[in-house]
């Protein structure tokens, strides 16, 4: 790996190829005993990833007669065969009103951070070993939508979510943050 990176850097545009000879041990009547094959490999880096990521289009509603508590799901997935158990675990992301605003500003669109009061997260989970992906869950607690008086707070709500850390390997360089839209309304 290490060797096939170094020589990729010094002519990123070349293709490398692995030449190999196969003996065949028992050819068939006509066949070569010796054959050629070229090989052409493709490492992959190791990751961690929501498999939805960024600004997730469906909106998930939110009414005045909805259930106390509304529980949802997202995959989050491994490009790669693990050993083991991989361990990781998910935050709301630190830079949430940076990706806020930046949205509605890109969107013309008026969303505010979904109150953390709101939210109950299972922080760390994991993707069992065998598999490559899990769901990770969250509740939103409709009653915790509310303002200075304690009445309903209705508006559209963002919850930025991001891979924290991870057991094994590397967190995705961009696809560890989604943004989950809700809509709280009468």
């Amino acid at each position: 790996h290490g060797k096939f990176v170094a020589e990729q850097a010094k002519d990123p545009e070349a293709t490398l190829v692995i030449p190999c000879q196969v003996v065949n041990l028992n050819p068939a009547e006509g066949d070569s005993v010796n054959m050629q094959a070229i090989v052409v490999p493709r490492i992959i880096e190791p990751y961690i990833f929501f498999t939805k990521a960024g600004f997730l289009t469906e909106v998930n509603n939110i009414s005045s007669k909805s259930q106390e508590k509304l529980f949802y799901d997202n995959k989050i997935e491994v490009n790669y065969p693990a050993s083991q158990d991989v361990e990781y675990t998910l935050a709301i992301a630190k830079n949430s009103a940076e990706l806020i605003q930046q949205y509605n500003a890109e969107n013309a669109s008026d969303y505010v951070i979904l109150p953390s009061g709101a939210l109950e997260l299972q922080g760390t989970s994991k993707i069992p070993v065998g598999v490559n992906y899990a769901d990770y869950k969250f509740q939103v607690v409709r009653s915790k939508l509310v303002g200075a008086n304690n009445s309903p707070k209705y508006g559209r709500y963002l919850l930025p979510l991001v891979i924290h850390e991870v057991s094994q390997n590397k967190i995705h360089p961009t696809d560890n943050v989604v943004l989950i839209p809700f809509n709280y309304h009468e």
